[in-house]
This record gives structure tokens, C-alpha cells and sequence, in this order.
């Protein structure tokens, strides 16, 4: 939590490391790496948005780029909005966040992509806080849930 609220930014080199070497393992097939954008105010007081730092390491991992497809705007009474910067027609992405608890951070973002016409969006997190069905089984290496507008996206813990 340290690194994430006090920008202690040497913690986060190991986790993603450790993260790109995963994903690389598990090969998605994807076009670009993007990231659950952070809310500019929030990440100027976090010095940085470190999901993009994860999702760096992760692209070049699977030499693909690394592109910000994702705008974040703080809501009252929390869960930020997310929308797609542009249309993503036919993409498959992976998604980048440092964390998975409820889900529902996730969910959002990755219904923003799909409705912005990508065809694939995997996951890929650091760790797991939770038992959200977004986050798959602890075992498993992939699982599925259906986001509002009937699409499927994919993830990968």
C-alpha cells in the first residue's frame, strides 16, 4: 500500500517483473497493452500512475505496445467512470491493473473497451484481494464473466 498511496516506486520494479514474466507465459494473443487508467488528480497525489508502469513492463514483455485507451473520471461516493479514448474495433487487448478486489474496477473498465468494439480483453493483475468471479478461480490461469452488453471479456490472473 506503501507504494501505491507514498510513490515508493523501488517496490514496484520486482512486481513487475514478476507480472510481465506471467503474462509472457501465458501468451495472450493480443494487439496492445493498455492499463485501468488512474484519475489524473489521484495520480498526481500518487506521484504517477503505476497500473502504466505494470503495463510497461508487461508490453514489452509480449512486444507489443503500450497504448493509454482508457480515460478515468472520479465519481462522487467512488468507482471512477471509464471510457475508451477512441473506437477499437476488432482489437484484443490486455489490461493492466495492480490490483483485483470486488471486480467491479475491472468490470468497468474492461465494458469501456468492449464497447468500443474490441473483441478480446484479457487481464492481467499483480495480485488478488478477493473472490470476485472476474478474478477466476485461484488454480485457474483463465476465466470468463459477461459484461452489459453481452459481451465476454477474458481474464487472466
Amino acid at each position: 500500500m506503501t507504494a501505491k498511496v507514498r510513490g515508493a516506486w523501488a517496490g514496484w520494479a520486482p512486481l513487475a517483473d514478476a507480472l510481465g514474466e506471467a503474462v509472457a507465459a501465458a501468451d495472450p494473443q493480443v494487439d496492445a497493452v493498455t492499463w485501468i487508467t488512474t484519475p489524473t488528480r489521484r495520480a498526481r497525489r500518487r506521484d504517477g500512475d503505476h497500473a502504466r508502469r505494470l503495463a510497461a513492463v508487461s508490453a514489452t514483455a509480449l512486444g507489443v505496445p503500450l497504448v493509454c485507451l482508457l480515460a478515468a473520471d472520479e465519481q462522487p461516493g467512488g468507482g471512477d467512470l471509464y471510457r475508451a479514448r477512441s473506437s477499437l474495433p476488432g482489437s484484443r487487448l490486455l489490461l493492466v491493473d495492480d490490483v483485483i478486489t470486488t471486480g467491479a474496477t475491472a468490470l468497468r473498465a474492461a465494458t469501456a473497451l468492449r464497447q468500443a468494439g474490441a473483441d478480446a480483453v484479457h487481464l492481467a493483475v499483480v495480485a488478488r484481494a478477493g473472490s470476485h468471479p472476474l478474478a477466476g478461480d485461484a488454480t485457474a490461469a483463465t476465466s470468463s464473466r459477461s459484461v452489459p452488453d453481452g459481451s465476454t471479456p477474458t481474464a487472466r490472473s
